[in-house]
């Protein structure tokens, strides 16, 4: 399922159009061969087990075998941009797609049938001893890695940060609290179509006891990334978040 359709500008001079996909492996073999280039006779770099979440995006135009895309993902805090055979990704097919309902003072609400997600977000949080600064660039929020920024603080009064998911599913609720997510910044001005808030962009997915919530914030900007949530029943079992850029 398409859920990007960005714009990467040259000032005065061309763009690309590029699309991306969320997907998750799921391959006969168990896994799949990633490669350093878009040809099934390309050098294998990496391997990824089924179930391993990746953002698949090709450009129009682009040279090598159009059945391979360019695969971003983050496994076990290492995060590598290279190339997988789409047969071997499933894009949620078989998932349900919750849908955008509205947001409430700062709450995304999102619903599929009885069950609703609430995305909580809040006005950044900028204290400097909060920040950890290595060479020219900060690099950690109250020790943890922080996403939303190229290097620099975020902006107090230009961003928001994530504060608390609310999900009740299945007659049951679970929160991920703010210490899991406030190292996740993003403009709070609407840079999408239509005016939406990055937020209110989320791509969530569930099967079965699954439930997939995933964003690409500072959508557009050199600091954009996408975050990913897995929830299994009732328990978050995976929390990862990469960078958009090479």
């Amino acid at each position: 399922m398409k859920i990007k359709k960005l714009l990467y500008l040259i000032p005065f001079l061309v763009f690309t159009e590029t699309y991306a996909d969320y997907g998750i492996i799921q391959d006969p073999d168990g896994y799949v061969n990633v490669r350093a280039q878009a040809s099934l006779k390309a050098k294998v770099v990496d391997k990824l087990k089924n179930g391993e979440v990746v953002s698949c995006s090709f450009e129009k135009g682009e040279q090598g075998d159009s059945s391979f895309c360019d695969a971003l993902y983050n496994v076990n805090g290492r995060v590598n941009f290279d190339f997988i055979h789409r047969s071997r990704v499933n894009f949620f097919n078989g998932f349900q797609k919750w849908k955008f309902i509205k947001t409430i003072s700062n709450k995304a609400i999102y619903q599929s049938g009885k069950n609703q997600i609430r995305i909580v977000v809040q006005p950044a949080e900028v204290a400097i001893q909060d920040f950890k600064k290595t060479a020219q660039a900060y690099t950690h929020y109250k020790n943890k890695p922080f996403f939303g920024t190229d290097g620099g603080l975020p902006s107090e009064d230009g961003m928001y940060q994530l504060r608390e998911i609310k999900i009740t599913y299945k007659g049951k609720t679970i929160i991920i609290p703010q210490q899991n997510l406030e190292q996740y910044f993003f403009p709070n001005t609407p840079l999408a179509k239509d005016n939406f808030h990055d937020h209110e962009l989320s791509e969530i997915y569930s099967k079965g006891n699954d439930i997939y919530i995933l964003n690409s914030l500072s959508n557009g900007g050199a600091a954009q990334y996408t975050l990913l949530l897995h929830l299994k029943d009732g328990k978050l079992i995976k929390q990862s978040a990469w960078s958009e850029s090479r």
